[in-house]
């Protein structure tokens, strides 16, 4: 009697925690690694931070350690894992793009930003939470 009831108590936990953790965005958070570009000849630290309401045109920021610039995240769209953001920033950044952020593997990230107009990820790489 006793087994039967903690499998039930376990299985209605487990089904509550996976409710929970599916409502819950996967790229929420601050996420921090190192991008490189496409040809592979620089590479650049990052911090992409998601809001909580990232459905918004305050998505979240992107900061690019090295070139001290840092570009604010616009929500553009979301198809199953892949999260697709617009960013702005100053001019002397650049004239802004696309990061499209995939959900990788468990809290793994890779991000591609691509120039407007262009197919092609100008700069990837993985990111992972707090910079781990």
């Amino acid at each position: 009697m006793h087994r039967i009831v903690l499998v039930v108590l376990a299985a209605a936990l487990f089904s509550a925690s996976s409710a929970a953790a599916a409502k819950a965005p996967l790229w929420v958070g601050v996420w921090k690694g190192t991008v490189k570009t496409a040809a592979g000849d620089a590479t650049t630290p990052v911090v992409v931070t998601v809001n909580a309401k990232f459905k918004s045109n305050n998505s979240g920021t992107i900061v690019y350690t090295q070139q001290k610039c840092t570009g604010k995240l616009a929500f553009l769209q979301q198809s199953g894992r892949v999260l697709t953001l617009r960013e702005t920033g100053p001019a002397r950044c650049g004239k802004g793009g696309t990061v499209q952020i995939t959900w990788w593997a468990f809290q793994q990230l890779w991000i591609a930003w691509y120039a407007t107009g262009n197919p092609t990820p100008t700069w990837s790489g993985y990111v992972t939470p707090g910079g781990r």
